[in-house]
């Protein structure tokens, strides 16, 4: 019986990743634009950021891409918030007006 050559025990090399469009075009996605959801709530705006994170993190989407989201996200929040304040003040002023015209001896 013949022996082996014993080999030297070799180090396991892991396999180069797929760079972020081959793992893109590799799945099942289309080309579209994802469907943006509704932008209209502070919620909206935080869903679509999360969202825009995510795909970044996958690869599917261009880090430059991300920031530049962010950013117009991040303006859409401060107005949707300041006008969701001036409309509360709004109804909060008016609510006062009411109270103040049914207490007696009130002059405007």
């Amino acid at each position: 019986m013949t022996q082996r050559a014993s080999k030297p025990a070799q180090k396991r090399v892991p396999r180069p990743r797929k760079p972020p469009e081959s793992r893109a075009a590799s799945r099942s996605v289309s080309n579209r634009t994802p469907r943006v959801r509704s932008l209209s709530s502070i919620e909206g705006i935080l869903r679509e950021l999360r969202s825009t994170y995510r795909a970044t993190r996958s690869g599917l989407l261009p880090s430059a891409e991300l920031t530049r989201l962010c950013y117009a996200l991040s303006l859409m929040a401060r107005i949707t918030e300041t006008s969701i304040l001036e409309t509360r003040l709004a109804d909060a002023e008016r609510q006062l007006s009411a109270l103040l015209a049914r207490l007696p001896n009130h002059d405007k």
